[in-house]
């Protein structure tokens, strides 16, 4: 098949799914969600450098595959598919759930095969706004989330398309760079706009955690790879971005271990995994650029596997003991920690080439290690809404141990000495070092009867001032609810007049004679 077929059938099958779902008054049938991501795998086969020109869309769309997009089409693919089968196996999702479940597929396909900055934007705006719909289902609690995420992913629209139009406009480097890092930062976490992260993963559907964390993060990381090198180098920037990434790293695992659910616990620690990466970005704005794109593209696949099975592995009910179930989730919890001979330690080792200092890798090995062994000890408990995960999380689960090493065997760049470092026994010492931390804070513990502090999920948007309470007398609540009936009956006569066609068209042309004596 060729690269138009693979690449069209790829988008548009998630596309036509959404479009059924929006029409069709039954529900749709939910085995054949695991189905639609398929085709991109075969898009992944497609050579590098494969294109297809869409002269007429747009302002001229170029879809195809560059260095990065095979990967990142690869691990997109999987993670889809994967909690699409969890999807499945469980309590039907309604409708508009699932328009969204597919909106947000063609989305984030889409900008993996997105070549120019306005395709790219219009299918991360498609997936900012769909994956909307994933995290606001159900709960009052995740309603709050899904609006902190949207009014941060909002933001981070302006800034890129604002970088984009900087780009557009010859300035290479400082302010536009500055927006689109910021911008494209929003989806996997740079400080401080993390604070949606752990929230939305913690009270979103385990389905939706598993693509969000797994796939859906792995969005902005793509998009610094695409767009960042117009810029480069950028010394006088790169330890600033180093040190914020390295910040991340810790604190978000330092913030992960005060949490009394799994799942908040695990979105922080995306944070921390996500803050490697940044600070592999920063080591590469000093000029080691060449040497990114394969180990974001490692890091990448790595950690969508392995935090899209976690969070698979923890909304799957136990069979029998639940050995099985406990034994994936200490291999993934090991791998995710750098054990070495895991795809964790390949990443890490990778990390060290770039430039990477390693002492701080050292120290991220053990806080993570710290986190997992937290990890372990909460999903251990029984977990709400568990449901029998039709083969997703083992499935996952294995491709995600054994899938970097299958990736260092098919690159086959310089891995003999990756692989040395890798599997070497000095890589167990900061896992000892923390888990004999965890027995001492175990035992302290045990003997004062003290527990870690829980700091609220979200850390600091939880310091922002809340709107006061209504009156707790009975006439002050009814006098607050009779003034916002009022207040609500003006905005809704308001809201008549200006969706009154002439109204309309006189804003319009006013705006655009303030326009045109502007531009003169």
């Amino acid at each position: 098949m060729s690269a138009t077929l693979w690449i069209g059938v790829a988008l548009l099958l998630p596309l036509a799914a959404a479009l059924v779902v929006l029409g069709r008054p039954r529900p749709a049938p939910v085995g054949l969600v695991p189905l639609v991501p398929l085709p991109a795998l075969g898009a992944a086969l497609l050579p590098p450098g494969s294109t297809v020109e869409l002269p007429f869309l747009l302002l001229g769309t170029q879809l195809g595959l560059d260095a990065a997009a095979p990967l990142f089409l690869l691990l997109t693919a999987l993670v889809w598919s994967a909690a699409g089968l969890f999807l499945a196996a469980g309590k039907r999702p309604n409708r508009r759930y699932l328009f969204c479940w597919f909106a947000a597929l063609t989305g984030n396909l889409g900008l993996v095969v997105a070549l120019d900055p306005i395709t790219f934007y219009a299918f991360f705006a498609l997936l900012t706004f769909a994956a909307y719909g994933l995290i606001a289902v159900g709960t009052e609690e995740s309603r709050r989330a899904g609006r902190l995420y949207l009014v941060l992913a909002l933001i981070g629209e302006a800034a890129i398309l604002a970088g984009f139009l900087l780009l557009a406009a010859g300035a290479a480097g400082g302010m536009a760079l500055a927006a689109l890092y910021f911008g494209l930062g929003v989806k996997h976490g740079v400080l401080p706009v993390h604070v949606w992260l752990p929230v939305a993963h913690g009270t979103a559907p385990t389905a939706s955690s598993a693509v969000l964390s797994g796939a859906i993060v792995k969005a902005g990381l793509l998009g610094w790879l695409r767009f960042f090198e117009t810029g480069m180098p950028l010394p006088d920037v790169a330890g600033a971005v180093t040190a914020a990434g390295l910040a991340a790293a810790v604190l978000g695992a330092v913030l992960g271990l005060t949490q009394r659910k799994p799942k908040m616990l695990l979105g922080y620690s995306t944070v921390s995994q996500m803050g490697l990466a940044t600070a592999a970005f920063g080591s590469a704005f000093a000029g080691s650029w060449a040497l990114l794109p394969p180990l974001v593209g490692l890091l990448a696949f790595h950690h969508a596997l392995v935090k899209g099975a976690l969070f698979l592995g923890l909304g799957t009910a136990p069979t029998g003991a639940g050995y099985v179930r406990m034994g994936l989730l200490g291999l993934l919890a090991l791998s995710l920690a750098a054990f070495p001979g895991s795809g964790g330690a390949l990443v890490k080792a990778w990390l060290g080439e770039v430039g990477v200092d390693g002492r701080w890798l050292t120290f991220s090995s053990m806080v993570t290690a710290l986190l997992m062994v937290r990890f372990i000890q909460l999903a251990r408990e029984p977990q709400p809404h568990a449901q029998p995960a039709g083969g997703a999380f083992g499935l996952l689960a294995v491709t995600g141990l054994a899938g970097p090493w299958l990736l260092l065997w098919q690159v086959n760049s310089g891995s003999a000495v990756l692989v040395g470092k890798a599997v070497a026994p000095a890589g167990v010492l900061p896992l000892l070092a923390a888990g004999v931390v965890a027995a001492i804070a175990w035992g302290a513990a045990q003997r004062s009867r003290l527990t870690l502090p829980l700091l609220p999920p979200g850390d600091i948007v939880n310091l922002l001032p809340r709107l006061p309470p209504l009156p707790r007398d009975e006439r002050g609540t009814v006098v607050e609810q009779h003034r916002l009936r009022v207040r609500t009956r003006r905005l809704a006569a308001w809201e008549r007049r200006l969706r009154s066609l002439p109204v309309t068209g006189l804003l319009l042309f006013g705006l655009l004679l303030i326009l045109a004596a502007t531009l003169r």
